[in-house]
């Protein structure tokens, strides 16, 4: 059986692509390869880069995962710490708004 991040990360990624049909999202898996920090889900939203840090309402944001989401902030993509598909859309939907301004 799955985690519970791993089945709440599914879970996001699916109503994002019902509620956002064409929705590129892909899950993050990490290794030791890759740079370190990277959100759980990228993709891009209505010509929007997005990352997403999945959390279980118990779950902390390390430093360098807090600094990566600076980075996507600085560079006007859509970036949020988020605890629920509700949650996840609420954050896109927001920075769609705030970045189509």
């Amino acid at each position: 059986m799955s985690k519970p991040e791993t089945r709440l990360v599914h879970k996001i990624v699916q109503a994002l692509g019902e509620e956002f049909p064409g929705a590129y999202l892909r899950k993050i898996h990490g290794g030791p390869f890759q740079h370190v920090g990277i959100p759980d889900i990228v993709g891009c939203i209505e010509g929007y880069f997005v990352g997403l840090e999945v959390k279980t309402t118990d779950g902390r944001v390390s430093e360098i995962q807090k600094i990566e989401g600076l980075c996507i902030v600085k560079s006007d993509g859509i970036y949020g710490v988020v605890t629920s598909p509700e949650e996840a859309i609420s954050c896109v939907r927001t920075g769609i708004t705030n970045l189509g301004t």
